[in-house]
């Protein structure tokens, strides 16, 4: 028998790698079946009783979750009602300081308004009649039915020889008293009275008084100037209503002069004044 040739040979040895020489796999047994079909039900129950256990941590948080929720809204809806709070608080606070600031204001203008009723304490002697009385040359007047120069002193009463105030002979807006202090002086207040007369006697049947007047100062009485308000108005000041009550009226500003006169404006019955003027 001849030799087989490689070709031959190659093709057996694969025809007995392909049917015959490949061992067997075997068949599984029904026991080895059942065991795996055992595990398999075994870890898909616990595979489904982990995933409801972690649904239920998943629901317990959820449920944490919406209470930690509602927690922050009624943290959030307090933070927001303190704020309005806080606000309402600062609005009260600075309608406070409002009404502080005006009392503040009042109580300067009040005490503005009092500082204005009286004169400076270390400028307020009495000019005409205090303890260094007016000489009566340095008193005079337009005109006058009675001697003046004592009747026109604030204290002045009628007596026989006093006529009880200084009274001109005619009754119009240009009559004036002058007071000549011989030096210039610092004026801060002026006084006025009436006529001190018994009503019903001697011919007199009503009070006689000065209800207005207005100041002319000056340190020449050729040139002599009005007192002004602060618009530059010149300001009438409030007089008497009786015959006997002083009536004081403060300057705003003082005025610096030598020469001083007050001149009626208006008046009641007939023009007739005492006065006196405070300074240093």
């Amino acid at each position: 028998m001849s030799p087989l040739s490689s070709k031959t040979a190659l093709l057996l040895v694969t025809l007995c790698a392909t049917l015959y020489c490949v061992p067997a796999i075997p068949a599984p047994s029904p026991t080895s079946t059942a065991v795996g079909t055992g595990d398999l039900y075994s870890a898909v129950s616990k595979l489904q009783l982990k995933v409801e256990h972690q649904a239920m941590l998943l629901n317990s948080q959820s449920l944490l979750l919406m209470q930690q929720m509602q927690l922050l809204n009624q943290q959030k809806q307090q933070l927001e009602l303190q704020k309005r709070e806080h606000e309402l608080q600062k609005q009260q606070i600075e309608q406070q300081k409002l009404q502080i600031n005006q009392q503040r204001q009042q109580i300067v203008q009040q005490k503005q308004q009092y500082k204005s009723h009286f004169p400076p304490e270390d400028c307020k002697s009495l000019l005409v009649s205090g303890k260094n009385p007016l000489p009566g040359a340095q008193i005079k007047v337009t005109s006058s039915i009675y001697p003046y120069e004592e009747a026109a002193r604030i204290y002045s009463i009628q007596d026989g020889k006093l006529s009880g105030s200084w009274a001109p002979q005619t009754q119009n807006r240009y009559q004036w008293l002058q007071f000549d202090f011989g030096r210039v002086r610092k004026i801060t207040a002026v006084l006025t009275k009436g006529r001190n007369i018994a009503i019903g006697t001697g011919g007199h049947k009503y009070p006689q008084f000065v209800q207005e007047y207005q100041l002319h100062y000056g340190n020449n009485t050729l040139l002599m100037r009005a007192y002004q308000d602060v618009k530059g108005h010149i300001q009438s000041f409030p007089g008497n209503f009786d015959q006997d009550t002083i009536q004081e009226n403060v300057l705003p500003s003082p005025i610096y002069a030598r020469y001083l006169r007050i001149n009626p404006v208006l008046w009641k019955g007939y023009i007739s004044m005492r006065a006196d003027v405070r300074g240093c």
